[in-house]
């Protein structure tokens, strides 16, 4: 028997750890198999030349994402009508509990709460715009839908994660392995994120970095979720998660 007035987990409304962040970082290609697998799937400008994971000649690549994509541990994700190509994006996220601005990596640390899994949740069909060749990427259409960013079950103390940069990454799809990484592969630290980040703008508590995923996402071998599909997330020692994709009610 469980302690008294001890409840189970699954018989609650599990809410994200952080209700309401300031601004949601994500990094872009942060794994070389990701990197290599976006390549590939030809996710990445056809003229000029196309980072291919070289860190001296670059710098870490962050985009916002809006936080009203947040969503629970075990929350439905609904399926955009029209869409066909909705994708998993297994990663670590980590939050601000100490504001500041131009913070060196060697110090970023002293400015982090604790530790988070969470999935980078995409639309394929519209990171691209065929109307817009020219550019990049439309981070707004392929990332920022409702419940496209579940986190938890919890906000892990920093004190309690021995080393952040020893977790593994899994992510299973209806109890199919997709990805299996750690994030002893980061291209870019988290401590490095951060300072990239400060250097342009203040960071405040409760502010967000969701820091890279790995190898095996849908877009790498053209397989993508679909209604009924059950997706599970999990990082070491932070928990997991299990998002049913459902239906948009229209």
């Amino acid at each position: 028997m469980g302690r008294p007035g001890a409840l189970k987990l699954s018989n609650l409304k599990v809410l994200p750890p952080v209700r309401q962040p300031g601004k949601m970082f994500y990094a872009a290609q942060n794994f070389q198999e990701h990197v290599d697998e976006m390549l590939r799937a030809g996710m990445t400008p056809k003229e000029g030349p196309k980072f291919t994971g070289e860190k001296s000649t670059s710098a870490p690549y962050l985009f916002l994402k809006a936080p009203s994509t947040l969503a629970g541990a075990y929350d439905d994700i609904a399926i955009p009508a029209g869409l066909k190509k909705i994708d998993w994006e297994a990663e670590i996220a980590c939050v601000i509990a100490k504001p500041g601005k131009h913070i060196k990596a060697e110090r970023a640390l002293d400015h982090v709460a604790g530790w988070m899994t969470t999935n980078d949740v995409s639309a394929r069909d519209l990171q691209v715009r065929a109307d817009r060749p020219g550019l990049r990427s439309d981070w707004l259409n392929g990332k920022s839908h409702d419940n496209f960013a579940p986190m938890g079950p919890f906000l892990v103390p920093r004190a309690f994660i021995g080393d952040h940069m020893k977790l593994f990454i899994r992510l299973m799809v209806n109890g199919e392995v997709k990805q299996n990484g750690n994030t002893s592969q980061f291209i870019f630290t988290p401590e490095e994120q951060i300072e990239y980040a400060s250097g342009i703008l203040s960071l405040q508590s409760g502010d967000i970095f969701s820091c890279g995923t790995c190898g095996g996402v849908g877009q790498g071998t053209n397989t993508f979720l679909k209604v009924g599909d059950v997706m599970e997330t999990e990082i070491e020692g932070l928990g997991k998660m299990r998002n049913r994709f459902v239906a948009e009610a229209v």
